[in-house]
């Protein structure tokens, strides 16, 4: 009866029911602390407090912010902790208390973080590691081919030496051998000039002695009278061109002689200039071989060179490569790992959600009626 009465007297005044309540007062608060919009929280009537607490569950997943680090902070980061918050404010006149529940370290991200920075660092170890194994073997390869190296050229080297010295003992006793050749030759070219010396001049003085006789022979058949002052002019005379021409003859000799062991000594000079000349081609031709064996030792050792750099490139390349590729693989393993996890997650969180979405609905339209009546209630008495 009353709310027939109510109805035809005043009906300006009849308001609508109204919005769900919001919180007004607390501006103070930030947003993120704020409860959500969806859960009432209401009145203080014992059938709205229940259903406060009955939806606490939604709460406990909103995701938490930077800015709800005052809320609640993790003690250990290997222990779950909850967190709780009552806040008190009031909503048309009537004062409404809720409480937030904050779960922190539900999921056991700290381990799998943990695991996956070991992993990572030993995966750098474990390439640090061939790293340097790779270039421990590639200086000794490279220390070794240096080695052998300078023991080839050092083979070499000796071996041009000894070559050299054989060559020089053997030039030094060809040049001994030919000086004492030169040396015998020259003295046996003096003795017999000496003896042809004596030979054309014993024949000389014979021929001098013979137109001597032949002077005399001449002399005698002159007159008794003239023989004698005749004979004794001629033969001063003939004394006289005998020594002339003999003392000539001799100076001739001696000229003569001297002119062959000139011709001689020249001679030696220029057998000895070719035989120098000689030894030297060798030595050029010998140094020339040894020029030719250098530059093909240093060519091939070369070759050899570039052919090991090149080796210890690849192997550096392909070591990267592998390195870079088992690093992408144990990085994409860990990100799909994480990734599964978060899925899993998320289809967990979205089977509770719509496991208690009809409860939450039901809470919240019960919530909604006992609000709306309350407000009918309010209207009429005033």
């Amino acid at each position: 009866f009353q709310l027939q009465f109510v109805a035809p007297s005043s009906p300006e005044k009849k308001v609508p029911p109204p919005e769900p309540p919001v919180d007004y007062n607390d501006q103070q608060h930030s947003k993120e602390n704020a409860p959500p919009v969806s859960i009432s929280n209401g009145a203080s009537f014992p059938s709205v407090s229940q259903d406060v607490s009955k939806t606490q569950d939604a709460v406990k997943h909103r995701p938490v912010k930077d800015s709800d680090v005052g809320v609640g902070i993790r003690k250990h980061p290997h222990r779950q902790t909850v967190t709780k918050k009552t806040r008190t404010y009031t909503i048309d006149g009537m004062q409404v208390t809720s409480t937030t529940m904050h779960v922190l370290g539900a999921k056991e991200d700290m381990q799998m973080r943990k695991q996956q920075l070991q992993d990572l660092r030993r995966l750098q170890r474990e390439e640090a590691r061939q790293k340097q194994k790779l270039q421990l073997e590639g200086a000794s390869l490279v220390e070794q081919q240096e080695r052998r190296f300078q023991q080839e050229k050092a083979v070499l080297t000796r071996q041009y030496e000894i070559d050299m010295e054989a060559m020089e003992r053997k030039q030094k006793r060809e040049i001994e051998d030919a000086e004492k050749m030169q040396e015998e030759e020259m003295k046996q070219a003096q003795k017999r000039l000496k003896y042809e010396q004596e030979k054309d001049l014993r024949a000389f003085k014979d021929r001098m002695k013979q137109e001597m006789k032949i002077m005399k022979q001449e002399m005698d058949m002159l007159p008794r009278q003239q023989r004698k002052d005749a004979l004794r002019m001629k033969k001063d005379q003939m004394e006289h061109e005998n020594h002339m021409k003999e003392a000539d003859f001799i100076m001739q000799l001696q000229k003569n002689a001297e002119a062959t062991i000139a011709r001689m000594t020249q001679k030696h000079k220029e057998k000895m200039a070719a035989l120098e000349r000689q030894f030297l081609m060798q030595k050029h031709l010998l140094l020339r071989a040894k020029e030719n064996s250098d530059w093909e030792l240093e060519e091939k050792q070369m070759g050899e060179k570039y052919v090991l750099h090149r080796k210890l490139f690849k192997d550096e390349y392909f070591l990267l490569r592998t390195q870079m590729l088992a690093r992408h693989q144990k990085e994409l393993a860990q990100a799909q790992k994480i990734n599964q996890e978060e899925e899993d997650e998320l289809v967990r969180a979205l089977a509770l959600d719509r496991k208690k979405l009809p409860k939450m609905l039901r809470n919240e339209a019960k919530t909604r009626s006992v609000m709306f009546k309350e407000s009918l209630r309010i209207s009429m008495q005033v």
